[in-house]
């Protein structure tokens, strides 16, 4: 009985912390990643990102460029969740 108590506790619990996590993500996003597209380059037809692996690639790589993104990877993975769950659903 106690361990069919706690399965119905956990997933409570980790709505708010993906809540978080979500908008933490949109707050990097729009800080860092804004200064320099808008977000038709995740919805426009011909967009370069087709896989999640593809999306982390992207990120990184943005972090790496002179793009002058600055996010730890706590940080990027928030952001990549964000975009993914937001634009790219994969």
């Amino acid at each position: 009985m106690r361990f069919a108590t706690v399965l119905l506790i956990v997933p409570v619990l980790m709505v708010p912390v993906c809540a978080a996590a979500e908008s933490e993500g949109q707050r990097l996003h729009d800080q860092q990643c804004l200064s320099c597209h808008g977000t038709n380059v995740y919805t426009r037809p011909n967009r370069k990102i087709h896989s999640l692996n593809q999306l982390k690639a992207q990120v990184g790589r943005c972090i790496k460029s002179a793009a002058k993104v600055h996010l730890t990877p706590e940080q990027a993975t928030a952001v990549i969740q964000y975009l993914n769950k937001t634009f790219y659903h994969f």
